[in-house]
């Protein structure tokens, strides 16, 4: 499991990510208020394409990483499918 500070990149530990994305590790459970943006933070890393990363924990709700797209398990309250669409660059599937 990977506990991570929110704050933007401030708070990321972006080396243990880089670190992490080449190494054998597989099936990590990642909890992070803040998961970027697609252009910058920890979705930047190839975390979740080799499967290192198997579930997101975000202030947004909770995700699988699958193949090529996120599966959003449950939703934080007040949080819309919309609102996941429109900030999340990756593919987002809902149940």
């Amino acid at each position: 499991m990977i506990l991570v500070g929110g704050f933007g990149e401030v708070g990321m530990p972006l080396r243990l990510v880089e670190a992490l994305s080449r190494q054998a590790v597989r099936d990590l459970t990642l909890v992070s208020n803040n998961a970027g943006t697609g252009k910058k933070g920890l979705s930047l890393y190839p975390l979740t394409a080799p499967r290192c990363v198997a579930t997101v924990f975000t202030d947004l709700g909770v995700f699988d990483c699958g193949e090529g797209a996120f599966f959003a398990r449950e939703l934080a309250p007040g949080v819309s499918k919309e609102h996941v669409t429109r900030i999340t660059e990756g593919r987002v599937e809902f149940p």
